[in-house]
């Protein structure tokens, strides 16, 4: 699996499609011009941002789970939407904006470390 393939945000379809593998690459090892390599480095960066964001979503889901589950073992009962708002899923909503943030950030900083300006421009 590639940095690029981890851009899909499909769920997976079997036990096997939820295995993860990459390959991070040192920076300073990497070929190219400067900015070509810069740029890399920080997408390799947004990936692994990516990466972190899949991994928050998976912990919140399991520890609603192990909530809803003591208050089920507690009373009875448990009240899924009530997660959303208790100190512990605020928390993890807080940490997803923050990656997103973090993310959104990444591309940014990507377009400009990678700006060449003996490069072409475009078409105008």
């Amino acid at each position: 699996m590639t940095i690029d393939s981890l851009r899909s945000e499909e769920a997976p379809t079997h036990l096997s499609d939820t295995v993860q593998t990459f390959t991070l690459v040192d920076p300073r090892s990497l070929d190219g011009d400067p900015f070509d390599v810069a740029e890399r480095a920080v997408r390799q960066a947004e990936a692994l941002t990516r990466l972190l964001a899949q991994s928050i979503n998976g912990a919140r889901l399991m520890a609603r789970n192990a909530q809803l589950e003591r208050e089920l073992l507690q009373t009875g009962e448990c009240d899924a939407p009530a997660y959303d708002l208790s100190a512990e899923g605020r928390s993890f909503d807080a940490l997803s904006d923050t990656v997103k943030e973090i993310e959104r950030k990444l591309g940014v900083l990507a377009r400009a470390a990678g700006f060449n300006p003996k490069a072409p421009l475009g078409p105008a």
